[in-house]
C-alpha cells in the first residue's frame, strides 16, 4: 500500500512538472513573438509569476500572487489563465502552418 501511494505521488509530481514546463514554453513563445501585449493585465501577471516561480503548483502560485499583488486569485483562476495562454499560442502556431 505504501509503495502504491508513493507511485501515485511520484506520478502527480511528474505530471505537475510537465504541465509547468508546457506553461513556461507557451509563455516564452509569446515573448519571443512579441505577443504578450495580446494578454490582459491579469493574465500577464500570472505568466510573469510562472516564470518567476517555475516549479510551484497552481495552488502555490495562486497563494503567492494573492500575497504579493492586489490580485486575489484561486487555483482555478490560474488554470483558466493558462488555458487562455495555450489557446493563443495554438492559434498563432496554426497560422504559421
Amino acid at each position: 500500500m505504501v509503495n502504491r501511494l508513493n507511485n501515485c505521488e511520484q506520478a502527480n509530481v511528474e505530471k505537475s512538472y510537465a504541465s509547468c514546463q508546457e506553461q513556461i514554453e507557451n509563455i516564452n513563445y509569446l515573448k519571443e513573438n512579441d505577443m504578450m501585449t495580446l494578454l490582459d493585465e491579469k493574465v500577464r501577471v500570472v505568466a510573469e509569476y510562472r516564470i518567476k516561480y517555475p516549479e510551484t503548483t497552481l495552488q502555490e502560485l495562486a497563494d503567492i500572487i494573492s500575497l504579493e499583488t492586489d490580485y486575489d486569485i484561486t487555483k482555478s483562476g490560474i488554470n483558466h489563465h493558462f488555458r487562455k495562454i495555450k489557446e493563443l499560442v495554438n492559434k498563432a502556431k496554426d497560422k504559421e502552418e
